[in-house]
C-alpha cells in the first residue's frame, strides 16, 4: 500500500550498539506512495543481529519482512589435550558464538598429523597450496590479493579449493597463462572459461598430457614450465601449441637420453648470463641444461665436480645470477659436506 514514512535497517554486531545499515524513504504525493523494496545479503561476520526501525512516520500502511534463509556461526579453536574421547581442552584462536557442546567441528586441512602442503605457486593474485599427506589431489586458492586468508565463499575474491579429479598423488604447481598442475600420471590446466578470472564459481579444469612428474617443482621459463617425468629421467616442456590448442609436454632429453640415466633429484634455473637448467642426479653427478627456447637451443652437458653433488639453488644478482651446490667430497679420508659457489663467468677486460 501506500506509506510515508522512513524505515531503517539497522545492524549490531557483538553487541555494540544499533548501527544504521540502509535507509529507504516512501514520500506520499496526491494520494500515492507505493515504494517496495526488497533487499538480501550474505553476512561474512559472527554475532550480527539485524532489525528494522520505523524512524519517521507521516501515514500509510507499512508492512516489513526481516528473515533469515539460513545461519552458519564458525570459529576456530587449536587442540592442546585430548581429556577423553569426546573431550578436548582448547585454545580460542578466533572467537566462537558459543561454548558449549557441539558435534559440527572439522580438523584444520594443514597439520603436522595431516600433513603440509607440498606444492605452491601464484596465480591472479592468488597464492595456491597443494597436496597433503591426507588430501593428495586437494588445492587451496587464497582469497584475491590476501595470501594468508584461506576462509572460503561464494564471493568472486573469495578463498575455495579444488580437486584433480584422479587417483594419483599431486606432485607440483605452476603458472603461466593458466594455472597448471601435475601428479602421479597427468598434467592438468585450469581457468576460467573466456579468460575471465578464476573464482569459486567459475572454473574449468582439463587433461593436457598424461606423462606424470616426480615430487621436483616445476621450474618456470619464459612461457614454458619445465618438468620432471615421474621416471625422474626426462626433462618436458609444458607449453602451449596453437595448432593443438592445448598444452604439450616434448622430451628435451630426446638426443641425450644417456646423460639423465641415473635419474634427477634436483633442479634450479639460472637466468643470466645465459639460460641454464642445473640438474643434480641420484649418483651425484652435476649437469646442466643450456635452453633458449626463440632460438631452439637445447644442449646438455656433464660438469666434473670431484665429489658427490646433493642439491643446487640459483639466487638472483645483478648482473649475473649466483648458483650454490650443496656437495660431499673426500678429504684426508672423511666424508665431509661443503656449500659451494660457482664463480663468476664475466671476466673482468
Amino acid at each position: 500500500g501506500n506509506w510515508d514514512a522512513t524505515v531503517a535497517i539497522e545492524r549490531n554486531e557483538d553487541n555494540a550498539g544499533w548501527e544504521p545499515f540502509r535507509e529507504y524513504i516512501s514520500v506520499i504525493n496526491d494520494g500515492v506512495g507505493d515504494r517496495n523494496v526488497q533487499f538480501a545479503q550474505i553476512e561474512e561476520e559472527d554475532n550480527v543481529q539485524y532489525r528494522i526501525n520505523v524512524t519517521a512516520y507521516s501515514s500509510g500502511t507499512l508492512e516489513a519482512d526481516l528473515a533469515a534463509t539460513s545461519s552458519t556461526q564458525s570459529g576456530i579453536v587449536r587442540i592442546n589435550g585430548i581429556l577423553s574421547n569426546e573431550t578436548a581442552e582448547v585454545t580460542i584462536v578466533s572467537k566462537i558464538s558459543q561454548t558449549t557442546d557441539t558435534k559440527r567441528w572439522a580438523e584444520g586441512a594443514w597439520s603436522g598429523v595431516r600433513g603440509y602442503p607440498s606444492a605452491v605457486t601464484f596465480f591472479e593474485e592468488r597464492v595456491v597450496y597443494g597436496f597433503t599427506k591426507s588430501d593428495q589431489q586437494d588445492m587451496w586458492l587464497s582469497e584475491t590479493g590476501r595470501f594468508e586468508n584461506f576462509e572460503a565463499g561464494i564471493n568472486d575474491a573469495d578463498s575455495f579449493s579444488l580437486t584433480l579429479p584422479t587417483a594419483n598423488r599431486g606432485r607440483w604447481l605452476g603458472s603461466l597463462g593458466t594455472l597448471a598442475a601435475g601428479d602421479g600420471g597427468l598434467e592438468w590446466r585450469i581457468k576460467a572459461p573466456l579468460d575471465e578470472a578464476l573464482t569459486p564459481k567459475n572454473w574449468d579444469m582439463k587433461k593436457q598430457t598424461a606423462y606424470g612428474s616426480t615430487d621436483i617443482q616445476v621450474v618456470e621459463v619464459g612461457s614454458v614450465l619445465l618438468f620432471v617425468d615421474s621416471v625422474g629421467r626426462k626433462v618436458r616442456e609444458f607449453v602451449f601449441r596453437d595448432t593443438e590448442q592445448k598444452y604439450v609436454a616434448p622430451d628435451l632429453t630426446a638426443l641425450a637420453e644417456h646423460i639423465t640415466v641415473s635419474g634427477i633429484v634436483s633442479l634450479a634455473h639460472q637466468k643470466n648470463p645465459d639460460s641454464m637448467l642445473w640438474c643434480v642426479l641420484e649418483n651425484g653427478d652435476l649437469i646442466t641444461l643450456s635452453y633458449e627456447r626463440e632460438q631452439n637451443v637445447i644442449a646438455w652437458a656433464k660438469h666434473p665436480m670431484d665429489g658427490l653433488v646433493q642439491s643446487v639453488a640459483v639466487i638472483p644478482a645483478s648482473g649475473e645470477d649466483e648458483v650454490w651446490i650443496s656437495i660431499v667430497r673426500a678429504v684426508n679420508g672423511d666424508n665431509k659436506v661443503y656449500i659451494e659457489q660457482f664463480q663468476s663467468r664475466l671476466l673482468d677486460i
